[in-house]
């Protein structure tokens, strides 16, 4: 071989491999800060060579360790409500007053962090202590309050479960004469204890009125059901609250009553009606849309009532 071209073949061979960078491992520091929004959200971190286990998740507000659930990574219960930690690949879950997380330990040597929307009225912050060996790491987590939400609209509709229900409540008001003659008597039929229309919305989201509670939103309400037509009626009510109305029609019936010792009672008919309803809500950081389903239920007076003799 031409010794000049071996010499340039030489050469060419010692500047490649100069060029050549080693690949360097990754760094991570011991403490990491990470942001979650108010809204909730998902961080991923990879934590290297080791063989890393969750010691402990504590609650940075009282420095209190936190309590939950774990689960391996097929989704089989570990324990439930222990301190948390967890020492095989998994998840760890915590769920607080309108907050909590997901904690998934993999076994590709990453780490899953979910937070749900934070509903509550503070910051949510926790930190989780990793261990592999003689290494620790802290991952410091602070999510804000969520921005929360502004009502776009309400609707009602007939679910397969909802329904009137009829059902006689005895015995609102009793009443006893003593006469020397027969009389006719003039009374309220529902002049009883405690009769009143009930309303109230139900949910089983458990964020279903935390969004509206501050701004005591007046919505619209059935009035009645018609063909299967849910008719509005002509007044508010706010949402999430509870209404106790007074029932006092202003009815007299005259009751014939006779001689001697006579006592009698009156029996109401009341009726308990179930809606369902769906609200739309706007957030007010990203403009996204929340739906949340439930029930308005009324319990009420028909109108209808029997005068019942008491022996």
């Amino acid at each position: 071989m031409n010794p000049h071209l071996l010499l340039v073949i030489l050469i060419l061979s010692l500047v490649f491999v100069a060029c050549e960078k080693p690949e360097e491992p990754v760094t991570i520091p011991n403490v990491v800060k990470i942001d979650i929004a108010g809204e909730g959200g998902e961080y991923v971190m990879e934590l290297g060579v080791g063989d890393w286990q969750i010691a402990r998740i504590v609650n940075n507000n009282g420095n209190q360790r936190m309590f939950g659930d774990s689960y391996t990574a097929d989704g089989e219960i570990i324990r439930q409500n222990h301190p948390l930690e967890l020492t095989v690949s998994g998840s760890l879950v915590a769920s607080g007053s309108h907050r909590g997380f997901v904690v998934t330990l993999e076994n590709t040597g990453f780490i899953n962090i979910a937070l749900q929307e934070n509903g509550s009225e503070n910051p949510f912050s926790f930190t989780i202590i990793l261990q592999s060996g003689d290494q620790s790491r802290e991952l410091i987590i602070d999510q804000a309050i969520s921005a929360g939400y502004s009502m776009e609209g309400i609707e009602y509709f007939l679910d397969s479960d909802d329904q009137d229900s009829l059902y006689m409540r005895n015995q609102v008001a009793t009443y006893k004469f003593d006469l020397l003659t027969p009389q006719e008597i003039k009374i309220s039929p529902f002049n009883g204890y405690n009769l009143v229309t009930n309303s109230y919305f139900a949910s089983d989201d458990p964020d279903a009125f935390i969004w509206l509670a501050k701004d005591s939103v007046s919505v619209s309400i059935p009035s009645e059901i018609y063909s299967g037509d849910i008719l509005l009626a002509d007044r508010n009510q706010i949402y999430g609250g509870i209404v106790y109305e007074p029932y006092k029609p202003e009815v007299m019936v005259a009751v014939p009553v006779p001689a001697g010792v006579y006592r009698f009672g009156t029996d109401v008919e009341l009726r308990r009606r179930t809606v369902s309803f769906r609200m739309t809500l706007t957030s007010k950081s990203t403009g996204e849309s929340k739906e949340i389903l439930g029930k308005w239920i009324e319990t009420s007076p028909t109108g209808k009532y029997e005068f019942k003799e008491i022996d």
